[in-house]
């Protein structure tokens, strides 16, 4: 069906100004990293001198722990490659479990939460169920620039169905010298008109499943690091007769924080990501009626790391049935 335009007039606006809103702290969260980082790496190049000049005084030979570092790292790069059928088949099954969470939740026509004022009658709450957007965006500046979104697609984990919902794939490696820092902004709209004036309750869940590894060679000057964060938000959004657009916004109840850091030792290692985000409002939106609402969908997040010779770190929601995946919208609806 195609949108209004009013509708798509909503989704333009409210689009900007929720990426407006996500920019403005993530560019200054970055700026500040870098400049910490920078900061970090010259007291440690001093440090360096220092350990080496003590060593040396001390008669022991730095070039010779070099040697055996090198060595160290490039036993534990080959010992980290055996996992990776094992996390693969682990994926098929966290996609099953997630579809399966899906599923339960429209077979119950589950309720959102109301949280203020006195709760209404079953009778008089309208639920719904919104499986796919009418809009999407994505924003990718990871190096290569590959991610995706898809709509109802077919279910790796069983080829015969389809995923209920919209799906974001993409994976990220890296073996660069210096700073990195991909990111990635997703937005899923969604569109529903109230035919009376009223307070809407929301639920989401966005899903997370992934595998992430590291490898730092040993170094006993500026250490390695790679930072994975990512995390998920909800917003309604309403524009009245003048333009204006109203919203109110939610966090999700997790995502992932992941935090490595090398050493004077080689640190390397890999994991599985399964996680389900569930995402409310804080309160009952407001709506007004004949007016198109817009329940979007965020997803954010990136890899933040100084990463020196040798250093390798990767991110993966793309191979086989890895991604994440956004399981549609549940609403409930009190007329006033």
């Amino acid at each position: 069906m195609a949108l209004s335009n009013a509708e798509r007039k909503l989704i333009k606006l409210g689009t900007q100004e929720l990426r407006d809103r996500l920019n403005f702290n993530r560019d200054i969260e970055r700026e500040q990293a870098l400049a910490a980082a920078r900061r970090a790496k010259i007291g440690d190049k001093y440090r360096l001198k220092m350990l080496e000049k003590a060593l040396k005084n001390a008669g022991v030979d730095y070039d010779l722990i070099r040697q055996r570092q090198a060595r160290e790292s490039e036993s534990a790069a080959k010992d980290m490659k055996k996992y990776t059928s094992r996390l693969n088949a682990n994926a098929a099954k966290v996609a099953q479990r997630h579809q399966q969470l899906f599923e339960r939740l429209r077979r119950t026509k589950i309720s959102p939460h109301f949280r203020s004022g006195p709760a209404p009658t079953p009778e008089s709450v309208v639920l719904g169920y919104l499986p796919i957007p009418v809009n999407t965006d994505l924003l990718d500046m990871g190096t290569p620039q590959d991610a995706a979104i898809a709509i109802n697609p077919p279910n790796p984990a069983e080829p015969t169905m389809k995923i209920m919902g919209a799906v974001l794939t993409f994976k990220w490696d890296t073996k660069v010298v210096d700073f990195w820092n991909p990111l990635i902004t997703a937005f899923f709209n969604y569109v529903w008109t109230p035919d009376k004036d009223g307070s809407l309750g929301i639920l989401s869940t966005v899903a997370y499943n992934g595998t992430g590894s590291w490898s730092f060679p040993a170094t006993c000057d500026f250490p390695a690091f790679l930072n994975t964060d990512f995390s998920s938000s909800i917003a309604v959004q309403q524009m009245d007769a003048a333009g204006h657009v109203f919203t109110s916004m939610g966090q999700g109840s997790g995502g992932i924080k992941d935090s490595h850091r090398g050493g004077c030792t080689h640190h390397s290692g890999t994991k599985a990501y399964d996680q389900v985000e569930y995402l409310e409002l804080p309160s009952p939106f407001l709506v007004e009626k004949k007016s198109p609402v817009m329940i979007s969908i965020t997803i954010t997040g990136g890899c933040f790391g100084w990463l020196g010779a040798g250093v390798g770190g990767d991110l993966d929601f793309a191979t086989g049935t890895k991604s994440i995946i956004v399981g549609g919208i549940f609403f409930g609806f009190t007329a006033s």
